[in-house]
Order: structure tokens, then sequence, then C-alpha cells
């Protein structure tokens, strides 16, 4: 897998380009383009916001700000889960007739989504100005958006080899961040919970979201986010080095 890795990090100008012509096709022959993004993103943190305070009963000020990070973190995230069911199954074709590193589809996939996620950042890039505070914190999202992509590759490769034997994953998977979504602090604070936080703590996706969100924000990443998620990254990396190394040469009859 790493040998592969580095062979599709060499060969990048490949997936760079398919990645952005993905782009490209997404927003071609509309009128607003990429604003289109922003302009949905911004609608759905705004009412999410002032429905919340309003719930909650918490000050708009302090909740737009986590409400804004944490929605869009929770889109990039799952939008890699979701299509990574799809990586190898989208490209059968190119698989089955061209001889390319696979992993040049999963980094394809992680770009094209990484762009996405720079077009919402402008929404997140505004709300801190007008709401919260930039300070030194705010560079710890460049280590933490490098644990995104490992995790991304691994997860490319775990559900992408799953999905494309067992295609009832993608199903299954779609109903599962149906669910979880509710239960990821994302519109509400992991404190709220109370005595019950530990149920948040017990969620991966709670501190993947805090080790992008509390830089955002101006805070120091919480020590147990931290390993937790380091440890996460770990055994993610290790089970996705033995499945590729174990069915890359079963991958194309699975499609």
């Amino acid at each position: 897998m790493i040998e592969d890795l580095i062979i599709a990090l060499k060969s990048k100008d490949l997936w760079v380009y398919l990645a952005w012509h993905d782009i490209v096709s997404k927003y071609r022959r509309t009128t607003l383009g990429p604003l289109w993004s922003i302009l949905i993103t911004a609608s759905s943190i705004i009412c999410m916001s002032v429905l919340g305070s309003i719930l909650f009963k918490i000050n708009l000020k302090d909740f737009l700000p986590h409400v804004a990070c944490g929605m869009v973190i929770w889109t990039f995230i799952s939008s890699i889960i979701i299509e990574s069911c799809l990586v190898f199954i989208g490209q059968a074709g190119l698989i089955q007739n061209i001889k390319l590193p696979l992993l040049s589809f999963v980094l394809r996939m992680f770009l094209r989504n990484a762009i996405l996620f720079l077009h919402s950042f402008v929404i997140l890039f505004v709300v801190l100005i007008l709401f919260s505070s930039i300070n030194a914190h705010f560079f710890l999202m460049i280590p933490s958006f490098l644990i995104y992509l490992i995790n991304a590759v691994a997860i490319g490769v775990l559900l992408g080899f799953f999905a494309s034997r067992y295609r009832d994953i993608i199903y299954i998977i779609q109903a599962l961040l149906n669910i979880i979504v509710l239960m990821t602090p994302i519109m509400w604070k992991v404190e709220m919970l109370g005595e019950y936080s530990i149920l948040a703590n017990l969620n991966p996706f709670t501190h993947f979201i805090a080790l992008f969100r509390e830089p955002l924000l101006g805070q120091s990443i919480n020590t147990f986010s931290l390993k937790y998620v380091v440890v996460f990254t770990v055994i993610n990396s290790t089970l996705a080095h033995y499945l590729y190394s174990r069915f890359k040469n079963r991958l194309i009859f699975w499609l």
C-alpha cells in the first residue's frame, strides 16, 4: 500500500486534473458556480444557529461559530465517507481497462472534497472574523488537516473494498450517518449532556470534529480528543494496509 501511495503521489498530475475536472463539471452551465455551495451552506448555518440559540437559550454570538464550524466539518467528513463507498465502483471502467494505482482514485476523491471544503471555509472565515477571535491556535488546523488526509485514504480503502464486495454496505453507511449526525455535537455542545457526556465522548466523530473546530475557535485541542484521534488513526491505517495488501488483486473481480 505504501509503495502504491508513493507511485500515486508521483503521478499527481492525473488525479489532480481529474479532481479539478469533477469540480468544473459540478458547476458547469450554472450562473453562480461555486457561490451556490457557499449560499446553501450559509443559509443552513444561519437557520440552525438561530433555531438552536432559541431552543437551548444560548447567546447567538457564542453559538453561531460553534454550529458553523461543526456543520462545515461534518459535511466534509460525511462526504468523504459516502464517496469512499463508491470510490472504486464509480471508476470500474478505468480500473478494468487502464493500469493505474488504486490509491489515485482515493486521492482524487479526497482532493475533490477538500476543494469543496475550501468553498465553505469562506463562510467560516467570515463568521470567525465577526463573532469569534483568531489567534495562534488557528494554525493547529494544518496538522489536523493532515490527520484527516491519512484517515481519508484509510477509509477510502476500507469502505471502497468492502462496498465493492458487498454492495449493501453503501446503504448501511448512509443509514448510519443519518443517525450519527444527531448523536454528534454539531448543533449542540457536549456539556449539554451533563452526566451523560460520556455518550458523546465514545463517538469518534466528536473528537474528529473537535480536532478541527477547536483551533478554528481559537482554543487548544483537547488532550483526550487528540489521543483518541491518534489511536483511531493508527488502527484505521493498519486495517487499511492489511486489507489493501491482501485483496488489492481481487478488487477487479468485484467491480
